[in-house]
């Protein structure tokens, strides 16, 4: 049964579902929402504590779901054991592997790219990871007005406009069992294999940029799974070659040399 929740936890009282829908997540602790209708409300207030969340009238759900509902994530998941990162993730026979690149790198369209092919997308833009288990984010990804052939979707924040693509429920939690990190290349599309050293180095920038993961023993766990770097050239055109290099990997089929 699909219940309204993301990040790790449920949410009750919500007057509007849309994009939120997991299985699987009863044992998910469930935070009551509220409309705080009094004029010099906060735009989001939480109590950790009394399982309850507080959002201003005004603000609208489409904006609650992303980018705010983010942040509720990121007081919520370290009081449960939880950490986080800036990424997305897929979902493969063998498990999530999370998609990590910074401001500009087609996160987001490689997603949706993914998701238009059948692969089931965990997360779009905030990873939740807990126990080795990567938490389902909300139903949805944010494209920019330029990128194209992904559908109408739904208009969304009308002072970053994004263009909303709705996804279907998925499982609450899947086991994270490796990182791809995006780069652009001048060469074609490939995967190559980071070391230990090289994967550590990377998740320490991302913690210096955006704070997480908070937890360093959380850092060194995620650099001990395989990591890769899908590199491709700054093209439309070649997100096929992605999202196929993608699929091969996700289906367990990948050359090993991959994930060695």
């Amino acid at each position: 049964m699909s219940a309204a929740g993301a990040f790790g936890f449920r949410l009750s009282g919500l007057e509007n579902v849309d994009w939120l829908g997991v299985t699987g997540a009863s044992h998910w602790p469930e935070f009551s929402y509220h409309r705080d209708r009094r004029s010099n409300a906060a735009e989001l207030s939480l109590d950790i504590a009394a399982l309850e969340l507080r959002v201003r009238s005004d603000v609208p759900h489409s904006e609650f779901v992303h980018p705010l509902l983010g942040r509720v994530a990121s007081h919520v998941a370290p009081v449960h054991g939880a950490d986080g990162m800036h990424a997305g993730a897929v979902a493969g026979t063998a498990g999530a592997w999370a998609v990590i690149g910074p401001k500009g790198a087609g996160k987001s369209t490689l997603l949706a790219s993914l998701a238009r092919a059948g692969v089931p997308i965990v997360t779009d833009d905030v990873l939740v990871f807990r126990g080795g288990a990567a938490m389902a984010g909300p139903r949805c990804i944010d494209l920019r007005p330029d990128a194209k052939g992904f559908g109408f979707g739904v208009a969304v924040r009308p002072s970053d406009p994004r263009n909303r693509i709705a996804l279907p429920p998925i499982g609450a939690e899947h086991p994270l069992v490796g990182l791809v990190h995006l780069e652009w290349s001048a060469a074609e599309t490939t995967f190559e294999p980071l070391d230990h050293r090289e994967a550590i180095k990377r998740l320490l920038i991302l913690r210096s940029e955006k704070g997480y993961p908070r937890d360093p023993h959380a850092l060194l766990e995620l650099a001990a799974l395989p990591s890769l770097a899908l590199r491709r050239p700054w093209s439309m055109g070649e997100l096929d070659a992605s999202v196929e290099l993608m699929q091969l990997l996700l289906s367990g089929t990948a050359d090993s040399r991959w994930t060695a």
